[in-house]
């Protein structure tokens, strides 16, 4: 993984709570995942996301849920609470036929990270009105934009929007 991402994850884990940041996935959890989304999503995951999950399997930052590789526990909370698994929510996602078009990294309130299929474009999206705010040709930006996010940073989404 690039040091850019790890400063990222670093920056995040240096002011967290205990429970935002999610213990790294093991080898056999993302052998299932890579697994079960070419046979329940026909999809091919990015290697970036298996090398994020590495770190950290699942990130729930600043109102920002980036999906683990299966549901689980949140380590470290007292009471029991959940992060979606990535399979698990786009099944969810793709009981709204118009879904079917997409794979969803993360999702917010307000907002989702997902993946284009017609366009094989990386997006962020008003996920009410599915309007899409910043497009990205690698998985990599988009992931970025979601650890800019969970930090608080938005401009960078404006840069991005204007190049």
């Amino acid at each position: 993984m690039k040091q850019f991402f790890l400063n990222l994850l670093e920056e995040a884990k240096a002011f967290q709570r205990p429970y935002e940041l999610q213990p790294p996935a093991t080898l056999e959890t993302i052998a299932a995942l890579r697994a079960q989304a070419i046979d329940k999503l026909n999809y091919s995951l990015p290697a970036f996301y298996f090398e994020l999950v590495q770190n950290t399997d699942g990130i729930a930052r600043n109102g920002i849920q980036l999906y683990s590789t299966h549901t689980q526990r949140i380590h470290g909370l007292a009471r029991e609470s959940f992060t979606d698994g990535l399979v698990e929510a786009n099944l969810v996602w793709r009981e709204f036929e118009p879904n079917k078009g997409y794979v969803f990294f993360a999702e917010s309130g307000s907002d989702l990270y997902q993946h284009n299929l017609q366009t094989n474009q990386f997006e962020v999206a008003d996920r009410v009105g599915r309007t899409v705010f910043t497009t990205f040709a690698t998985a990599e930006e988009l992931f970025a934009t979601v650890l800019n996010h969970m930090l608080d940073r938005y401009e960078a989404d404006e840069a991005q929007g204007e190049a």
